[in-house]
C-alpha cells in the first residue's frame, strides 16, 4: 500500500506500508501514526481485499471523509484522497515516482545517526497481520464489557450457594434437580465472563439472547433493558468484530456501565426483599 501524506503545514510525506491491513491514528502501535489532535488513537483501517483498498472508520471521535465526502466506509483507487483531522492521504499508484519505504531492507545496517534525527510526525511500520498481531492491535476494552465480565463471576459463587441452599430445603430428586439447574447457571455465568473479557464474537449475541431472557425475571428485568441497549449499539457490535474501535472517544461507556450496575444493585435489593416476605409469610402460617 503506498500513500503520499499530507500535514497542515503542507510537508508531503510519500510512504510504502506492506501487508493487507494499516491501522492509522495516534497510538504509537498503529502502522501510521498521525500527530494531530484530531485524530483519534486508532481513527482508520485501510485494508486490501481482492476488490481492492477500502478505508474504514473505527469509531473515531472526528470521522473521515474520502475525497471531501464523510463516510464511515469506503472503496479507494488510484488518486483517491481520504482526510483524518487535519492530514490528508493520496493513494499512489504502483509506479508513481517519489515513493520509498520507510524501513531499511534486511541485512541493512542503519545509520548510527538515524537514532538522533527528530521523529517525524508519522511512523509508519511494516504491518503484521497474524492473529497475535492483530489483537494487539485492537483497542483497549470497553468500560461496561469489563463491568459485564466482572458482574457475571460475581454471580458464579451465588448460584452455588444459592442451589446448596435450596436443595438442602428439598430433599431427593427435588434438591437434586434443583442443584444441577444452578450449577448450570454458574458455568453459563463463567462461559460469558471469559467471552466478555476476551471479546469472543459469540459472547455479544449470547449475551443479547440472555438479556432478552432476563426480562422476563421482574426483579432485573431493568438491567437486562440496560445491557440490551448496550450491546445493540454501533460501537459494542465493532468491538466484539474486532475492528479497532476507538472506546476512548465514547463518552456514553460511565453511563452504560453506572446504568448497568444500578440497575443489578436495585434487582439485588428486590429479590432480597421479596425473599424476606415470603420466608416471613411461610413462618407466620407455620
Amino acid at each position: 500500500m503506498k500513500f503520499a501524506v499530507r500535514h497542515p503545514g503542507g510537508a508531503v510525506h510519500d510512504i510504502v506500508l506492506e501487508g493487507s491491513i494499516a491501522v492509522i491514528g495516534r497510538d504509537p502501535s498503529c502502522d501510521l501514526v498521525l500527530d494531530d489532535p484530531k485524530s483519534s488513537r486508532r481513527h482508520a483501517v485501510v485494508e486490501s481485499g481482492p476488490d481492492g483498498l477500502v478505508v474504514r472508520d473505527t469509531g473515531s471521535a472526528n470521522g473521515i471523509s474520502v475525497n471531501g465526502r464523510k463516510t464511515e466506509r469506503a472503496p479507494l483507487k488510484v488518486g483517491d484522497v481520504f482526510r483524518i483531522g487535519d492530514v490528508e492521504v493520496t493513494i499512489l499508484g504502483e509506479h508513481d515516482a517519489g515513493t520509498v519505504v520507510m524501513e531499511p531492507p534486511p541485512h541493512t545496517a542503519t545509520p548510527p545517526l538515524a537514532d538522533s534525527l527528530p521523529r517525524p510526525s508519522f511512523a509508519p511500520r511494516r504491518a503484521d497481520t497474524s492473529p497475535r498481531a492483530a489483537a494487539l492491535r485492537e483497542a483497549p476494552r470497553p468500560l461496561t464489557v469489563s463491568v459485564l465480565a466482572v458482574l457475571w463471576v460475581l454471580s458464579i459463587p451465588f448460584h452455588v450457594v444459592t442451589g446448596m441452599a435450596l436443595a438442602r430445603d428439598r430433599p431427593g430428586s427435588g434438591g437434586l434437580l434443583i442443584a444441577g439447574l444452578f450449577a448450570l447457571l454458574a458455568i453459563i455465568a463463567a462461559v460469558m465472563a471469559f467471552g466478555l473479557w476476551t471479546a469472543r464474537g459469540w459472547a455479544r449475541p449470547a449475551q443479547i439472547a440472555l438479556a432478552a431472557l432476563g426480562i422476563l425475571n421482574c426483579p432485573f428485568a431493568l438491567a437486562s433493558i440496560a445491557v440490551l441497549a448496550y450491546m445493540l449499539r454501533t460501537p459494542a457490535r465493532r468491538y466484539f468484530d474486532r475492528a479497532a474501535v476507538d472506546t476512548t472517544a465514547d463518552q456514553t461507556e460511565p453511563v452504560f456501565a453506572a446504568a448497568v450496575v444500578a440497575a443489578v444493585v436495585l434487582g439485588g435489593l428486590i429479590t432480597a426483599g421479596l425473599t424476606i416476605v415470603a420466608r416471613t409469610a411461610r413462618t407466620g402460617l407455620g
